[in-house]
């Protein structure tokens, strides 16, 4: 066993081993210090070096008792110890290598382990990395061994000075050892250690990020000193040129200048602007300067009526009038209004007033307090509009236009009250933002004004079309003013009730050419649709996996033929998927002429529209959506359907900007789960459909995605359901109104135990994970709790999945033994079994041992089988009684396949997301099932997966919400909630 020590000595980082005693080099060498070639091969092993012999080894004096090893030794020793010399062989690391290694979630090769000071240094890189996001650092010049370097230096508040304090209380011998001195030191000479090394992570982490690492040394002697200090803050060894005089003038002036910003930051108060309206006293605006305590936080000075500073005991030793000094002074340069007053105030023009407020998020961001007016960027200072739309009657039986021109009357609000044309028109010519308007003030932006006078002004030249109500409201794109709310009346107001579920769609005839039997609901799904697609507009028909969305298409496809629409549809869907489409168009439409584009021998792109005349419907897949772009794009379609839509989720993909640049008359998306359980997803979606309705994807993520997933608002939730809602139709197996249509499906859980041999691997990661989560957050913390998560499943596995090998797995996992004893009862009974895992590796290994294990053939299905193998293996499976097993891994079979010959299911690992799993469950839960499905999800007791079920149970009403994919909402959860979540049940463990 190696264990990894990271060390700093004199301004570097020092990289050595621990190991077994092997050849002691001499009495004078640390018996336990690893070799350099073991050191040079963890270095490669971590990614740290590719060449590490080229990097410098250094011997240094290591202090430690004589018979302790330092790695377990604990914390500093105590002052009566008596200590030991030895010298240690070392490797000096680049500071940049050493930020990767501290910032990056890291793999460990299974003989090493790392030291107890590796977090100490963690949580000085995460330090670091919180001062330089807030522009807590400051450029400064020092002296080394007689030359001068320019370098960032941290600036600490008090309380990270504290944090040092308390970092220092856990540093361990081996993190203090490279001086006897340091060990029988004072608690300050390890603070000054940390701030030493702390100083060289954040200095070297912005040179990483000005230079990106590129930037070589020159010399420019005829640069002005301060050019030449400057210079060499971008540079990566910081070395200044210039004469001993010059550069301690310098050095002097920076150190006063930086001594000012360090009294800001060390200082117990915070200095407080707040601004007072004139009033009935006053006729003038005033700025009220105020000390607030960090350490009281319900303590406010009032500076102007403070008389004597040293009659209060929170300001006797406080230098006051030094603090306001400079603090005005750096308040100055964000706001150059604000005087060098240290009396508590001063009175401001309107002028004055304006610049304030437009520097207040600046100086908030640069640690002062702001009391400010409660109207000062509220709502009802803003100006919004509310829209009254007549409409004339139309024919009977007639289809509604998109593009019809409407009669549209504007009523325009400023805060609560109602503002004419002419009022904002001379509110737009005033200069000034702050206006006081009928007995109250109100911040106005003249460009917001002048953007809403426009638009206003053209909607009123061209009018509304049906499509702009639609799209009217704080989402509408490229409208600069909120319309709060539209008012409609005659036909317009019955087709947006029928749109928003208020009153029942036209029934749509079945028609004639359909050979099959719509159930109920798949009735209502054919009128929806043909509601929204004959008047235009995008529909999602968003129904749970075997509910018909396939013939509900078929049957709108062929309702239009026979209602006289011509032109062709478009249809994409997953290569895996093209057989299938041709299968059901001949069986329920076979008068619908059908082309299969796909493979070598497809029609070129200048032969394309000629081709497809003599065609009602195209067929083709995701993979030549972007290649075969130019045909595509060429044709004004009839009519576009997305199958298996989530393909277009990420709106950056080729293939969604693609679809989404597609020319229809109406548009169509069939998925299982229309946001997948992410509301970012909802966006592309929705601007394939109907684009513009959630409007520009910075807009989108400002008023829904951030809130919602952030802040977790419902309020914005419920917005963009109410948005949304009309063009979405899902329906569950579990709804009243479908479940008699199906058959029963039966839902266990089957608990497990772990081996012994399991459980010995379970907890070695989980004490790994729980020394990790100590010193890492953000990104870092993510990654590291997903890949403990990974882990952690696999070893509930099996052992031979972890440990990435493929020997005997009889015997060794409490988990596939239980799922062997059942598949021997469901074989009795002659039943089939279909076996879902998201590893392919693990899938692997299922399928090579339950072949010997039962001695019948096993299928298996995983991303890279190809799409013929994958159609025959499906029918193979259906139909061949010899096949009972059909293992798939969870991302390749959990969609678009229909293995109703199989009634029982097992989720050999879980997802951890009810929608994917009851997606995978699908396959054999569909219509044509003729048998009761029983599906069976295996847990392992005693460890995460048993805690996450007992998770998703609890909150079972939010289940299918989760904002989030997969495992990513576990990530959320606190260090203490993780522990308990991976912490492991030794008694619920299988004797050996």
């Amino acid at each position: 066993m190696l264990t990894l020590h990271l060390g700093f000595w004199q301004q570097e980082f020092i990289f050595w081993a621990e190991t077994h005693p092997t050849v002691k080099l001499s009495e004078q060498h640390y018996p336990f210090q690893a070799s350099q070639e073991q050191l040079r091969k963890s270095l490669r092993q971590l990614n740290l070096s590719r060449q590490p012999e080229q990097l410098k080894q250094q011997q240094l004096w290591f202090w430690v008792p004589s018979t302790t090893v330092p790695s377990s030794s604990g914390n500093a020793l105590a002052e009566s110890t008596t200590l030991q010399p030895y010298l240690l062989e070392t490797i000096i690391l680049p500071p940049g290598k050493v930020i990767q290694w501290l910032g990056q979630p890291y793999d460990l090769p299974s003989e090493v382990i790392t030291s107890a000071e590796i977090p100490i240094w963690q949580a000085l890189w995460q330090t670091g990395m919180d001062l330089i996001a807030r522009h807590q650092i400051l450029p400064d010049l020092e002296q080394r061994q007689r030359e001068w370097f320019a370098l960032w230096r941290p600036l600490l508040s008090q309380s990270e000075h504290q944090q040092l304090r308390r970092l220092t209380q856990f540093m361990p011998a081996s993190c203090q050892a490279f001086s006897e001195q340091m060990q029988n030191g004072p608690t300050e000479q390890m603070q000054t250690l940390l701030m030493t090394a702390l100083t060289r992570l954040c200095d070297t982490q912005i040179r990483l990020k000005a230079i990106g690492g590129q930037y070589s040394p020159r010399r420019i002697p005829s640069m002005r000193l301060e050019d030449r200090w400057l210079e060499a803050l971008r540079r990566r060894n910081g070395l200044v040129q210039g004469s001993e005089p010059e550069l301690l003038l310098l050095e002097r002036r920076l150190s006063a200048w930086s001594r000012s910003q360090r009294l800001l930051a060390d200082a117990p108060f915070q200095l407080v602007f707040q601004l007072e309206e004139p009033s009935e006293t006053s006729e003038q605006w005033y700025l009220r300067y105020l000390l607030h305590s960090r350490e009281d936080p319900s303590l406010y000075i009032d500076l102007e009526t403070l008389e004597q500073p040293h009659d209060l005991a929170v300001l006797k030793h406080f230098p006051l009038r030094s603090f306001l000094r400079e603090a005005l002074g750096q308040a100055h340069q964000h706001c150059p209004a604000l005087e060098q007053n240290l009396d508590g105030g001063q009175e401001l023009s309107l002028i004055d007033v304006e610049s304030f407020l437009s520097a207040s998020e600046a100086l908030g961001q640069a640690g002062f307090g702001l009391r400010l007016p409660v109207w000062w960027k509220q709502e009802q200072s803003h100006l919004r509009a509310r829209v009254q739309i007549d409409s004339a009657p139309t024919s009977s039986g007639g289809h509604l236009s998109l593009n019809k021109l409407l009669n549209t009357r504007w009523e325009l609000m400023l805060g609560d009250e109602p503002i004419s044309i002419e009022e904002l028109q001379i509110l737009a010519q005033q200069k000034s933002r702050l206006i006081f308007w009928r007995n109250r003030w109100v911040h106005l932006n003249p460009d917001e004004l002048n953007q809403a006078l426009a638009y206003w002004q053209q909607h009123q030249a061209h009018k509304f079309s049906l499509k702009d109500v639609l799209l009217l409201g704080p989402q509408g794109e490229g409208a600069p003013i909120v319309i709060e709310e539209v008012r409609t009346n005659g036909w317009l107001k019955e087709f947006l009730a029928t749109l928003r579920h208020e009153q029942e769609v036209p029934t749509i005839p079945l028609p004639e050419g359909f050979h099959g039997v719509l159930r109920p609901y798949q009735q209502r799904g054919l009128d929806w649709l043909g509601f929204l697609c004959s008047n235009q507009l995008g529909a999602c028909l968003a129904d749970d996996m075997g509910l018909g969305k396939t013939i509900q298409t078929l049957a709108l496809m062929q309702s239009f033929i026979e209602q006289g629409v011509t032109g062709q549809v478009l249809l994409i869907c997953p290569t895996s998927l093209l057989d299938n489409w041709r299968h059901e168009a001949r069986r329920f439409v076979p008068t619908l002429r059908t082309l299969i584009h796909h493979g070598t021998q497809r029609c070129k792109a200048e032969d394309f529209a000629s081709q497809i005349k003599d065609y009602d419907l195209i067929i083709s897949s995701y993979a030549l959506l972007h290649r075969d772009q130019e045909s595509f794009q060429d044709v004004i379609w009839n009519g576009v359907v997305l199958d298996e839509a989530q393909n277009i989720k990420n709106a950056q993909t080729k293939q969604s900007k693609v679809a989404r640049a597609l020319s229809a008359h109406w548009k169509l998306i069939l998925t299982g789960t229309p946001v997948e359980n992410h509301v970012g997803d909802l966006w592309s979606l929705m601007d394939f459909l109907n684009p513009g309705l959630l409007g520009t994807p910075k807009r989108f993520k400002t008023q829904f995605l951030t809130p919602i997933q952030r802040w977790q608002d419902t309020r914005a939730l419920q917005r963009l359901q109410h948005l949304t809602s009309p063009f979405i139709l899902r329906r569950l197996k579990t709804d009243p109104e479908i479940l008699p249509d199906l058959p029963e499906k039966l839902e266990m859980k089957v608990y497990c135990q772990l081996s012994q041999e399991q459980a010995t691997l379970y907890a070695s990661v989980v004490q790994d994970i729980e020394l990790q989560l100590n010193t890492l957050s953000g990104i870092q913390r993510r990654g590291v709790v997903l890949a403990a998560l990974m882990r952690l499943k696999q070893i509930c596995n099996h052992p031979a999945h972890f440990l990435k090998t493929s020997d005997q797995l009889s015997d060794r996992s409490g988990k596939l033994d239980r799922m062997e004893e059942m598949l021997g009862e469901i074989f009795e009974n002659q039943e089939k079994a279909l076996i879902f895992s998201q590893f392919s590796e693990m899938g692997k290994l299922l399928q090579s041992h339950l072949q010997k294990r039962f001695q019948r053939e096993v299928l298996f299905l995983y991303g890279g089988t190809p799409a013929a193998a994958r159609s025959k293996m499906v029918e193979r499976f259906q139909n061949d009684d010899s096949i009972p097993i059909f293992v798939l891994s969870l991302k390749a079979g959990g969609t678009g396949l229909n293995l109703t010959a199989a009634n029982h299911v097992f989720h050999y690992d879980r997802w951890w997301n009810p929608a994917v799993e009851n997606q995978a469950t699908d396959r054999a839960y569909r219509i044509g099932q003729e048998k009761q499905v029983q599906v069976h999800k295996l847990i392992c007791s005693g460890t995460l997966e048993e805690r996450i079920d007992d998770l998703l149970e609890e909150k079972k009403n939010l289940a299918d919400t989760i904002v989030g994919s997969g495992e990513n909402w576990i990530t959320e959860m606190n260090d203490q909630e993780l522990k308990e979540l991976f912490k492991l049940s030794s008694d619920l463990v299988l004797s050996s």
